[in-house]
């Protein structure tokens, strides 16, 4: 098995991806690998519902990723999942029948950089119009270079994002470091945690929510 199932993956995620969204991730999260940490980790969920039925959804799936490439697969009355794993990235899918639908949950979480922007361009002409409620949400994982304190890191991520298009920001301290949430006037929004570990610390910036552990 090679970067194949990857690739594939990646056409899934195009199929479904706002542009004008996207490309605002992009330009946050390379602002801020610019501005403040060296980034060790991408990671983005896509979650819909379509008209499709369990099965045939994946055999959808199939079509472009080989069954074979997946690392396990479990299947029960109401639930398919399938997972594979590899050195450099994990992906995740779960399908849930409900009323003769299904719910779509996609994860892929990759240590190499993802630019979705460049897969959209490559398959723009697609458009599934079965997908429905789609939900998508991403993350960048790293270690924070500089001595900065909590507020002057804050201070770099609305920087990052651009001052004039921050409404507000929230934060909570926590017992290793703390979260926050910077609203923009957009009502787009990013979450982010700053944690201290015994060698290092890390930077969680994801939107609309981090799905992943601190």
């Amino acid at each position: 098995m090679n970067n194949n199932i990857l690739v594939a993956a990646l056409f899934c995620f195009s199929l479904i991806f706002s542009p004008s969204t996207i490309n605002l991730d992009n330009k946050v999260y390379s602002k801020v690998e610019e501005e403040i940490c060296n980034i060790e980790e991408y990671g983005m969920k896509i979650e819909y519902i379509t008209d499709e039925n369990m099965k045939d959804k994946f055999n959808h799936i199939s079509d472009y990723i080989k069954i074979e490439d997946f690392t396990s697969i479990v299947e029960k009355e109401n639930e398919i999942y399938l997972n594979t794993s590899k050195k450099q990235f994990d992906l995740d899918i779960n399908l849930i029948e409900e009323n003769s639908k299904s719910r779509v949950q996609i994860v892929i979480v990759s240590k190499n950089r993802i630019d979705f922007n460049n897969i959209k361009e490559h398959f723009q002409a697609i458009h599934n119009k079965n997908m429905k409620n789609i939900k998508y949400y991403t993350y960048i994982k790293g270690n924070i270079r500089e001595n900065n304190n909590i507020d002057e890191i804050e201070e770099k991520l609305i920087e990052s994002i651009g001052k004039s298009k921050v409404k507000e920001t929230k934060r909570i301290n926590l017992e290793k470091g703390t979260t926050g949430i910077i609203n923009l006037k957009s009502d787009y929004q990013f979450n982010y945690s700053i944690m201290t570990y015994e060698e290092d610390r890390k930077l969680i910036l994801g939107t609309p929510i981090i799905f992943t552990t601190y």
